[in-house]
């Protein structure tokens, strides 16, 4: 994380963003952090491979199928330019994936995984949020129809919003915003 009071800007993780809080709080290293990014990373790689498998054409991976997308977003809030980054786990189509571990029992309620887990869901909104705002071009793909083209993003230029705040509906008329959809893979 990097603020600057004098020119009113942040930069931040989207995880960061997500999980953001005043004041003290607990520390999750040491040994149990590290069995948790080792599990983690075990899923992140299980399901990346199933994807693969259900996603491959004639030996190749579906154009529209795409792991750990960089995107960086520049908003503007009450004079602060806030700049957040952070890497998407999956695109399938028109579909963000957000892969996360979690040390309770699962199937449980929806409701009881955004209590439990609330910056898991805000960490996925951020996404969606700077997805649509990016040039990266999402389309829902149908056997018969052209895969979509998912075009460079440029760090320094995605979601830009002007000092005065001005809307982004040039930047979002490219995108079909009605197809997006968002699931957190616990």
């Amino acid at each position: 994380m990097q603020f600057s009071l004098d020119h009113k800007t942040a930069s931040l993780s989207v995880g960061d963003f997500s999980d953001f809080a005043l004041g003290p709080r607990e520390s999750f290293g040491g040994p149990q952090g590290l069995w948790r990014a080792q599990l983690g990373q075990h899923w992140h790689n299980e399901l990346k491979a199933q994807v693969e498998r259900d996603h491959t054409v004639e030996g190749a991976l579906r154009p529209d199928v795409l792991f750990e997308v960089p995107i960086e977003g520049r908003l503007v809030h009450r004079g602060w330019a806030i700049t957040l980054t952070g890497r998407i786990d999956q695109i399938v189509g028109t579909t963000l994936r957000e892969i996360k571990t979690v040390t309770r029992p699962l199937p449980v309620e929806e409701s009881e995984l955004r209590a439990d887990y609330p910056a898991y869901f805000l960490q996925l909104a951020a996404y969606v949020i700077l997805l649509k705002a990016s040039k990266i071009n999402v389309q829902p793909s149908t056997p018969n129809s052209q895969l979509p083209t998912f075009d460079s993003l440029p760090r320094q230029n995605s979601a830009k919003q002007n000092d005065s705040g001005s809307s982004l509906n040039s930047q979002l008329s490219t995108l079909n915003h009605s197809a997006l959809r968002a699931e957190l893979v616990f």
